[in-house]
């Protein structure tokens, strides 16, 4: 089985190959907290934190469950089997944290305190359309953006161009539209860094400030759906933002 997780000093993020369920993982101050998501349900399920050194899989190789007694909005269940077994993927997050060594104990690095996208952009619509949301919020803020970081501006453009595929795939904008924002990530990456460590630390900043709107926005459904606006037509009709996600899991699945 190939890899289907990603670690960082955050957290973890597994996605089910066969299921396309998600368990989407932050880890602060050695606590950690979960949710499992279930995109073709439409269901988020919160899950009850647990610190370092715990283990709160009975099961070390899946993780299932299923809706019990009477559920007027419908039975949910979710199996997430990641490639290598929780207690090693909770093992490199704990070693990425580490500090270790003489030297990093003796010395702290100095605290940097710096701007992130949220502290600039305000939250104020609420169209029960999330990627409608971020695109608008982002627009309103966008004199200020332009003037800060290249990580900001760069950061901007990544959210940007991940809103306008996701409207574009709904049928809420044309494509003159989704191309003019390709267009514009392209220039914003043009005048600020170009190395691999910049752009992905932006994707990263891009993926965490889409999360305050819904945990479900990761890295693998912002890439997917980045890969079917360039390989197919948008359908003539409006999806809405479970309809799009349903469709973009299926795909990854097939």
């Amino acid at each position: 089985m190939s890899n289907n997780y990603k670690t960082s000093k955050s957290g973890f993020e597994i996605q089910d190959k066969e299921t396309g369920h998600i368990l989407l993982v932050k880890y602060e101050n050695d606590v950690y907290q979960g949710v499992v998501i279930m995109p073709e349900q439409n269901e988020q399920l919160p899950l009850a934190t647990w610190i370092k050194g715990e283990n709160p899989f009975q099961n070390d190789n899946c993780f299932e469950g299923m809706q019990s007694g009477y559920a007027p909005n419908g039975y949910w269940w979710f199996n997430i089997s990641p490639s290598i077994p929780f207690s090693k993927i909770m093992k490199e997050v704990e070693d990425l944290n580490k500090s270790g060594g003489f030297f990093r104990n003796l010395f702290k690095p100095k605290v940097r305190i710096e701007r992130k996208l949220a502290d600039i952009v305000i939250k104020s619509n609420q169209t029960g359309y999330i990627f409608i949301d971020i695109m608008n919020d982002l627009g309103g803020a966008a004199e200020e953006i332009m003037k800060a970081s290249n990580l900001i501006q760069m950061t901007y453009a990544y959210a940007r161009r991940s809103a306008a595929t996701a409207l574009y795939l709904q049928g809420l904008v044309d494509r003159d539209v989704f191309d003019h924002n390709l267009s514009f990530f392209n220039a914003v990456q043009v005048k600020t860094e170009h190395s691999v460590e910049f752009q992905e630390l932006s994707f990263s900043e891009a993926i965490e400030y889409m999360q305050t709107y819904n945990p479900i926005i990761t890295r693998m459904l912002i890439k997917k759906m980045a890969v079917i606006a360039s390989e197919y037509v948008a359908p003539n009709e409006q999806l809405s933002d479970t309809d799009l996600i349903r469709a973009v899991m299926d795909a990854y699945s097939e």
